[in-house]
């Protein structure tokens, strides 16, 4: 919980380590790469997210774009995925959460 202290000590971007301005970006970074990627590579499989409404899509590869770095949690069908998403899934999961913190990985 180190960033967490940080950002509730300063409250200010320019005061916080460069170790929280890292994991806060690279944290930003990795689960917009993560969503948009999942989201473009799974869109149109029927196995995946094909059958989901426009909404549920954009939920689901959210989720499924953030979770390899934490928990690992599933709510689509993991067999089904196409070898390039579970690439990507891998390489999250490979990356995990920022030093110092709780996540898994």
């Amino acid at each position: 919980f180190i960033v967490v202290g940080d950002v509730y000590r300063n409250r200010n971007w320019r005061k916080l380590t460069l170790h929280s301005k890292l994991m806060l970006v690279g944290t930003a970074l990795l689960i917009t790469w993560g969503s948009v990627m999942f989201g473009l590579l799974e869109w149109g499989n029927p196995e995946t997210l094909g059958p989901l409404s426009v909404i549920e899509k954009l939920w689901a590869s959210w989720f499924q774009g953030t979770t390899p770095r934490t928990a690992g949690f599933n709510t689509i069908n993991t067999g089904g995925m196409h070898d390039s998403t579970s690439l990507l899934t891998m390489t999250l999961m490979l990356v995990g959460g920022g030093s110092t913190s709780t996540a898994g990985g």
